[in-house]
């Protein structure tokens, strides 16, 4: 699988590509005013939103560029994103886009 398919829904696994994770510097984020929960944009244009059942909140003051986040396999299928130089435990994202 390429990285630009990681996380898709329908994205399959080509001969000789293995992508686990990807790292990338966001381009813009923000907050669902309801859940308080965040999508972000990475640079590479992959849009990944905070799913519902990750109670792991955060408040993101600092510009966008300053954070550079990756994305891996998480657990049964899911998704974990971690801030680089952030030890809080990672938050369960989804690809949007």
């Amino acid at each position: 699988m390429a990285a630009e398919q990681f996380g898709l829904a329908n994205a399959r696994p080509g001969p000789g590509v293995n992508v686990d994770r990807i790292t990338a510097r966001m381009k813009a984020y923000r907050f669902d005013r309801r859940t308080a929960l965040f999508t972000v944009t990475l640079e590479n244009g992959q849009v990944w939103r905070q799913t519902s059942a990750d109670g792991n909140l955060t408040v993101w003051r600092n510009p966008p560029s300053t954070y550079t986040v990756t994305i891996a396999y998480g657990a049964w299928g899911s998704f974990d994103l971690t801030l680089q130089g952030d030890q809080r435990r990672p938050f369960r994202v989804e690809r949007v886009s």
